[in-house]
C-alpha cells in the first residue's frame, strides 16, 4: 500500500506542469527606469528645518533634521541668491548652507543638476 501511494505520488508530481517561466531578458523590464542620482547629505548642526518650499520661512516645516540624518538630495534651486537642496525622500527642502557631502564627492551639491 505504501509502495502504490509513493508510485501515485511521484506520477502526479512528474507530470505537474510548470507555471513560471523566466524572463530571458530580466534587464529588460527595467529599461525605462532612470538611474537614481542622489548624492547622500548630512547637516553640519542639529536642529536643521526642511520645508515644503524653497526659501527662509517658505511653505510649511516639514521636519528637523539631526547630524545623525543621512538623506539624498537630487536637485538643487536657486531662490534669493540661496541654493535650496531636494530631498525626496522627505519630500522637503533644506538650504544648501547647512549640508555637507556624506559621500566620495567634496560637496553635497556635486553634480547635481537644477530642478525643473
Amino acid at each position: 500500500m505504501k509502495f502504490q501511494f509513493t508510485i501515485t505520488f511521484l506520477v502526479a508530481f512528474a507530470t505537474m506542469e510548470v507555471h513560471a517561466t523566466p524572463m530571458p531578458n530580466p534587464d529588460a523590464a527595467s529599461t525605462g527606469l532612470e538611474a537614481r542620482a542622489d548624492n547622500w547629505c548630512k547637516v553640519g548642526t542639529n536642529g536643521v528645518d526642511c520645508r515644503s518650499l524653497p526659501g527662509v520661512g517658505a511653505g510649511r516645516h516639514i521636519r528637523d533634521i539631526s547630524t545623525s540624518d543621512r538623506f539624498g538630495v537630487n536637485c538643487i534651486k536657486v531662490v534669493g541668491g540661496r541654493t535650496w537642496d531636494w530631498v525626496p525622500g522627505w519630500g522637503c527642502w533644506v538650504s544648501a548652507r547647512d549640508t555637507l557631502s556624506a559621500g566620495s564627492y567634496p560637496s553635497c551639491e556635486s553634480g547635481i543638476s537644477r530642478c525643473p
